[in-house]
């Protein structure tokens, strides 16, 4: 090397240790300049999460709990993105050191999802410059290539999911795991805060279940937490777990779990082995194991040892989604070492924003308040959010037609039946697949949770119909063995017990007891004539007067019985294994939100003896509103209330 090189490559090493040391004592100087050692510092945390796609002002009635949180039913409609945008920019305007934070299921639940697919989403929640946002299940519901693309096109956030190993050999080649990274650090005026984000995992064993592979390998979660934490904790003074695992995982994060691990590999540190006093085999030997809250058992296998797995040290505050509720005021756990840690969930479908202030001294939360924000009609949109989405909504009008009457109801059609059983939203759907042309199925099963909203009194809409069929099922026809219509039935049972006795499925042309004490369906009554009866000497042809007091036919095992049900669960969603083993599927390809409709749509017209049968004041109000729609469409099908039934053809019994 000649000696010119030699002077050029010591001046440029000179160079770079000079910057270096300009650099980290500028640094230095600039933590130093904020006074953050032994002070108390402020920070304000705003938080959404599970917005669901509801980037528009939607009608709903507040339930009860909302309106302890102070969503007014007189100030519909609610929600709406740039209701948020304005809040968000309020908030910022009033804290001095404010981040802004995602728990993620910004996707799906509203028709503008269906039509741009996350693209819109990702573009507003750009706007607001969110701190991080944490995946959350529904972001896959179109697949992690769609992901991919709409994150690398729209996304100008870090998106946040340590407890994921991706593989970018599957699903098209995806390499959505390059753009995802485990953790974020964020300088606040000073103030370093580590945001760790948790991503769902029950979902993706569902998802797995339903013979969607995504490609992705959920990775324990004390395992997960206790790497990060100890890879960022002398680099920050507070760590934040952005998570959409639901409250019951993030208490778990804090208290501890038990779960398995196959014989002979060996536990974490701190990992107490279990006597496993009630071993089962699941059913699938393919199937992982995975933890549940509920019943960890039940997932084990011989060969799979038990553990207590202890809290993960270290966490501070935990900003929480999933399962679309408020924790007003937080959860406050203390942690294996004594130390305060808070969980904060702020609720679902753009309802509400969410506020948290924090006093932080020497890597401590002192105190804290938190306030809740309603989205309603007193919140003033932001004008550059609303003309944002203003070419977005004249698209989504024009081929859609969100806003074309389907029918007319005459009260609220709930999803949900408060003893448990089946509801009267359930029944509706059901009865749609059941007697749908060229399915007229004998019976047929739907699961709760593919049903995400109720229909309110008065005009349904295509948009409605959207919010309460947001994902694109169809229906799917098999034929089963007596057999295994029973072990279907007593997997229902068997579920549904797991979650608080409260159906997991609803049904039509079939009714049983569902034994939430035994984790069996009994006294199963199927097909027959379905005439109403009050006991057995009014059924005749071998029939008998089932719990739904309807002539139907005793449960015979080697007989074969067509069933209707939808594509997620025919795969073998929401653990139904036995159905995704059945060879006789066939996808009619016919969404469930299409047959709903069609069949409403069959529906007469309202009469006047259909008003007379609701309360006076309110059958004033529901009449004039329906003689205004007729006026501009010739004839809007109503649903009456004697078409509407629940607690009939589920009887729950817990005793």
């Amino acid at each position: 090397m000649l000696k010119s090189d030699v002077k050029i490559l010591m001046s440029f090493l000179i160079l770079c240790v000079l910057f270096w040391i300009l650099f980290t004592s500028c640094s230095t100087r600039d933590r130093e300049e904020y006074r953050i050692s032994g002070q108390d510092i402020r920070l304000t945390i705003l938080h959404t999460s599970d917005i669901h796609s509801r980037l528009f002002p939607y009608k709903y009635v507040p339930l009860t709990t909302d309106e302890d949180l102070g969503l007014d039913p007189a100030k519909g409609p609610f929600g709406g993105f740039a209701r948020i945008s304005y809040i968000i920019k309020r908030e910022r305007e009033k804290a001095s050191r404010v981040i802004y934070l995602d728990s993620g299921d910004i996707f799906q639940g509203a028709p503008i999802f269906n039509l741009f697919k996350g693209e819109v989403e990702f573009q507003l929640l750009s706007e607001l410059k969110p701190a991080a946002m944490v995946i959350g299940n529904h972001e896959f519901d179109l697949g992690v290539k769609n992901l991919e693309l709409q994150y690398v096109n729209n996304g100008f956030f870090p998106l946040l999911a340590a407890n994921y190993i991706f593989d970018s050999g599957v699903q098209q080649k995806s390499e959505l795991g390059r753009f995802v990274s485990p953790y974020t650090i964020v300088d606040v005026d000073g103030l370093r805060i580590g945001i760790i984000g948790m991503g769902d995992i029950d979902s993706m064993y569902s998802i797995g279940e339903g013979g969607n592979s995504m490609g992705i390998t959920p990775v324990d979660t004390y395992i997960t937490l206790t790497r990060y934490i100890n890879e960022i904790r002398k680099r920050v003074d507070l760590i934040v777990v952005l998570s959409h695992m639901g409250l019951s995982w993030d208490v778990k994060m804090v208290q501890g779990y038990e779960t398995y691990l196959p014989e002979g590999e060996k536990a974490p540190e701190g990992w107490v082995r279990l006597e496993d006093t009630n071993p089962i085999q699941y059913e699938d030997p393919n199937t992982p194991i995975k933890e549940e809250s509920d019943n960890p058992n039940k997932y084990h296998k011989e060969g799979w040892v038990k553990y207590r797995v202890p809290g993960v040290r270290g966490i501070d505050l935990i900003l929480g989604g999933h399962l679309h509720i408020v924790t007003d005021p937080p959860k406050v756990l203390k942690d294996v070492d004594g130390r305060d840690v808070i969980i904060c969930h702020d609720g679902a479908f753009a309802k509400f924003v969410g506020r948290l202030d924090l006093v932080v001294r020497d890597g401590e939360i002192k105190d804290f308040v938190h306030q809740i924000f309603p989205v309603d009609s007193t919140v003033p949109e932001d004008a550059e959010i609303v003309k944002k989405l203003e070419p977005y909504r004249i698209k989504l009008y024009d081929e859609m037609q969100i806003t074309r009457p389907v029918a007319f109801s005459l009260s609220k059609i709930r999803r949900f039946n408060a003893n448990g059983g089946d509801s009267q939203l359930g029944n509706l759907v059901a009865d749609a697949m059941r007697v749908r042309k060229r399915v007229e199925a004998e019976f047929a099963i739907t699961n709760s949770l593919g049903i995400r909203t109720d229909f309110e009194e008065g005009l349904i809409n295509i948009e409605d119909l959207f919010n309460v069929f947001p994902f694109e099922n169809t229906v799917t026809i098999m034929y089963l063995s007596g057999a295994e219509v029973q072990e279907t039935l007593d997997y229902i049972a068997k579920r549904s017990s797991e979650r608080g006795c409260k159906a997991q499925a609803q049904v039509s042309g079939v009714s049983f007891v569902m034994n939430c004490k035994t984790q069996k369906a009994e006294n199963v009554g199927i097909g027959g004539s379905g005439s109403l009866c009050r006991d057995d000497s009014e059924c005749g042809n071998g029939e008998f007067c089932a719990v739904d007091k309807r002539c139907r036919k005793h449960l015979d095992p080697s007989s074969s019985y067509k069933l209707a049900t939808n594509d997620y669960i025919a795969g073998g969603g929401s653990g139904f294994l036995m159905l995704k083993r059945n060879t006789t599927k066939y996808n009619t390809g016919v969404s469930l939100r299409d047959t709903l409709k069609d069949y409403i749509q069959t529906f007469p017209a309202c009469t006047d003896d259909d008003f007379k049968s609701l309360d006076a004041t309110k059958a004033s109000s529901l009449k004039e509103a329906y003689n205004n729609l007729t006026k501009e469409y010739l004839q809007i099908p109503c649903i009456t209330l004697n078409k509407l039934s629940e607690g009939e053809r589920i009887k729950v019994k817990n005793e």
